[in-house]
């Protein structure tokens, strides 16, 4: 019996009851919240983001070690030399789910163990634009950041980034599921959601 991926026997209930609750306590998470669910640094992890039932944006997190590798480092750099500071780089990539462009409104930064520069104030449009390249996700497509990085001077720390951004309406009915209730209930405007990208430090 195959039970969304995963095989298992006819008369096995503990491995059917195992899949079960994985199932059910993979799509348990709320990643709006302040969470360590993508706080582990694996080599790659795919979350999916939410508006109540919706899956609307999806991020998938590769790390690429203690270099960018062959990713290039864009218009923006670290701030200090990671070639002999301790430094983890990871690439992201945001792809929307919906048939509506997704746009990216702010972020606010922290860091689990000490204070980012930033304060926790919002960084808006240039800010994301410098990073992402762009600050709309159009239907269906992805933007990516080729390196991301964390740094800290204890053995470890996560930097969270925790995004508003809104799904922007259209002038015909959605495709995606659900999403055009949604759209209803909030008057025909653009629906906020947020989310929220983890970037692990470990020594």
């Amino acid at each position: 019996m195959l039970i969304l991926g995963y095989q298992v026997h006819k008369y096995d209930p503990v491995t059917i009851l195992a899949a079960i609750a994985s199932i059910v306590f993979s799509g348990c998470s709320d990643p709006a919240a302040d969470d360590t669910t993508g706080s582990s640094r694996n080599a790659k992890e795919v979350r999916v983001f939410r508006v109540g039932e919706v899956p609307v944006l999806e991020l998938e997190r590769i790390y690429l070690g203690k270099s960018p590798g062959q990713q290039p480092l864009g218009s923006i750099s670290p701030s200090h030399d990671w070639e002999s500071i301790d430094t983890d780089f990871y690439s992201c990539v945001l792809r929307n789910l919906t048939d509506r462009p997704i746009s990216l409104l702010d972020v606010r930064i922290r860091l689990e163990r000490g204070v980012h520069k930033s304060k926790g104030a919002p960084l808006g449009g240039d800010y994301l634009k410098e990073r992402w390249g762009e600050t709309v996700i159009q239907p269906h497509q992805t933007i990516e950041r080729g390196s991301n990085w964390v740094w800290g001077k204890g053995e470890w720390n996560n930097l969270f980034k925790n995004y508003r951004a809104e799904i922007q309406p259209g002038t015909s009915v959605s495709l995606t599921p659900g999403l055009d209730q949604f759209f209803k209930e909030n008057d025909g405007d653009p629906i906020p959601f947020s989310f929220q990208i983890i970037l692990p430090y470990r020594r």
